[in-house]
């Protein structure tokens, strides 16, 4: 992320609009990884606007029948949405908002917080690779009831499972929704 970024300033704001287009892997993990400190440093004014950007851009992209993840722009869409979901926990704990309230407004989201997320981002890879959840099921050696399960956000399976739900889609267990 870039560095300095405090206030809402257009500046700041055009800043990280092109940190976006310009960020490779490793400063979308570095972001991600960031402290609730260090994001706290950022005025709540300034996240906002800074998710507005990153989903104003997802929302241009259109949607692909394919997803692969050795596409560079595929995988920068795939760390878009990461960022707009750190954005957006980090918004709804400063604001004072629970993750439960934060979650109410978005489609497919779950009441209990993140495993809607995680039910949003596999349904979109799985429509991208025209795959149901029986056939990514059966693709990955385990039964359809653990795949929709884990895909519903009823459970968390061992990573031994989410190794082999990860490999029809094209990812790495690290890289499986949560």
């Amino acid at each position: 992320m870039p560095r300095r970024l405090r206030k809402a300033t257009p500046k700041n704001i055009a800043r990280f609009d092109r940190w976006l287009v310009d960020a490779v892997q490793s400063d979308f993990e570095e972001f991600l990884a960031a402290t609730p400190k260090e994001l706290g440093a950022l005025s709540l004014e300034l996240l906002r606007k800074m998710k507005a950007r990153v989903d104003k851009r997802l929302a241009a992209e259109p949607d692909k029948n394919v997803f692969n993840p050795a596409d560079p722009h595929d995988m920068r869409l795939s760390n878009w949405e990461k960022v707009s979901e750190r954005l957006g926990a980090q918004i709804n704990f400063r604001s004072g908002k629970s993750a439960k309230a934060g979650e109410e407004s978005k489609p497919n989201a779950r009441a209990d917080g993140g495993p809607g997320n995680r039910e949003a981002v596999l349904r979109r890879i799985l429509k991208n690779k025209g795959l149901s959840v029986n056939d990514w099921a059966m693709q990955a050696g385990v039964d359809f009831h653990t795949a929709n399960a884990y895909l519903n956000g009823k459970t968390k399976p061992y990573e031994s499972t989410i190794a082999k739900l990860a490999k029809p889609l094209g990812l790495e267990a690290k890289d499986m929704p949560t």
